[in-house]
Formats: structure tokens, C-alpha cells, sequence
């Protein structure tokens, strides 16, 4: 099998006995510290853009050197865990007869992609309120909503939780599924982004439920 093929079956959800699964990777375990701190420094930077934050750009971005990813990688993720997890990669390369050093890349990238977004899904969930989730399911259905017509879905959760929503405006509450790029707002309108509705995918494949309330 070459790289390409491995392309071909490492997806995710993939089905088997008739049941949806999110694939996991070996990858994902190794680069896990790794992923998160950079997906963290990038929400930073989104946040900042989206003038959610009020922290100046040069605290929210870090300025690194060119070999920052491999110190994180070799410095903050190496123990005899990630060793063995390692060496099963390399013996799966090998068993695939994945030799060329383009298609080793290949598989790689698409296995680190996928425990990011595995990661960026993860972390989403967590944190999501479930007002925000019910609003990614009516927007799923739609091509598209006036984002005047979504303050009553907002007030809605304000009154129910009101602790919660102290000092979290309606910018802020579209805001956070705008920055986790689930949602696109222009002109006025609201609509899913197609990482939306893989989102919306993966909660229904993997059963995951939505964090807090509110």
C-alpha cells in the first residue's frame, strides 16, 4: 500500500460493522501537547482578530524561531510512552510499505491533521454552551439566517442562565462559534461552515455531548 492509498481509508468517521467511528491515530498521542498548545496560541490570535480579546496582538501571538516546532515536539513531548508510540509507527510504515520518504510524509500530514481537528472538536465540545450547539443545529438546516433573527435564541439562554450570560453579549456568544470557524457571518447574515456541520457529524458518530449549560 502506498501513501496514497493510506489516504484513501484514513478518514474519519469511517464505518465498520455498521457503526460510525472517529479513527484513532498513534499521532494524536504523540503530538497531543504539542497540537494544543499551537491550537491555543492560534485561537489567541483569532480571538484577537475578532476583537474578542482585549490583549494587544504582541501578547496574544508569541514570536517564535524557526525550530520552536521540533523543540516542542523533542523537549515537552518525549517520554517512554511516546517512544513506543514511535516505534509502532515506524513498524506501521513498514508493514504498509509506505518506503518513500513523500508518501511517509503524506500519511503523516493526514494523521496529524486529523488528531487536530480531532482536537479542535474535543475541545469545542467541552467548552460549548448548549445554546450555541442548538443554534449550529438550526443553522444546519438553513442556507442562511439575519442575524437580528437570532437574538431571541440568545435571550432565551440569558434568562435561563442568567450567571452565565453576565458580561457575554450576543457578539460574544456568535463570536466564539465564529472563531472556532463553525459559523460565517457577512452582511448581516449567519450561516454553517462546512467545519460546522463535520462538527455536527462528529458529535452524532461519537455520541459526545455538548459541556456546559447555558
Amino acid at each position: 500500500m502506498t501513501g496514497i492509498d493510506l489516504l484513501k481509508v484514513v478518514v474519519w468517521p469511517v464505518t465498520i460493522a455498521g457503526g460510525a467511528i472517529v479513527v484513532s491515530i498513534a499521532a494524536m498521542l504523540i503530538f497531543r501537547g504539542a497540537i494544543q498548545r499551537f491550537l491555543d496560541r492560534a485561537d489567541r490570535w483569532k480571538l484577537w482578530k475578532l476583537g474578542i480579546s482585549g490583549r494587544p496582538a504582541a501578547q496574544a501571538v508569541e514570536k517564535m524561531p524557526r525550530e520552536a516546532a521540533l523543540c516542542i515536539i523533542y523537549q515537552n513531548s518525549s517520554s517512554p510512552s511516546v517512544r513506543t508510540y514511535e516505534a509502532n509507527i515506524d513498524l506501521f510504515l513498514s508493514n504498509q510499505k509506505i518506503q518513500a520518504a513523500e508518501d511517509q510524509h503524506a500519511a503523516l500530514r493526514r494523521m496529524l491533521a486529523t488528531a487536530g481537528v480531532m482536537l479542535t472538536f474535543e475541545q469545542a465540545a467541552s467548552t460549548m454552551y448548549q445554546s450555541q450547539f442548538q443554534l449550529l443545529v438550526m443553522l444546519s438546516g438553513t442556507a442562511g439566517v439575519q442575524e437580528t433573527n437570532l437574538t431571541p435564541v440568545y435571550e432565551v439562554a440569558v434568562r435561563q442562565f442568567p450567571e452565565l450570560f453576565t458580561g457575554y453579549s450576543m457578539h460574544g456568544w456568535l463570536g466564539y462559534l465564529e472563531f472556532k470557524e463553525l459559523i460565517v457571518r457577512k452582511s448581516g447574515f449567519v450561516s454553517i461552515t462546512d467545519t460546522g456541520r463535520e462538527f455536527l457529524a462528529w458529535l452524532a458518530s461519537t455520541g459526545r455531548r455538548i459541556g456546559p449549560n447555558g
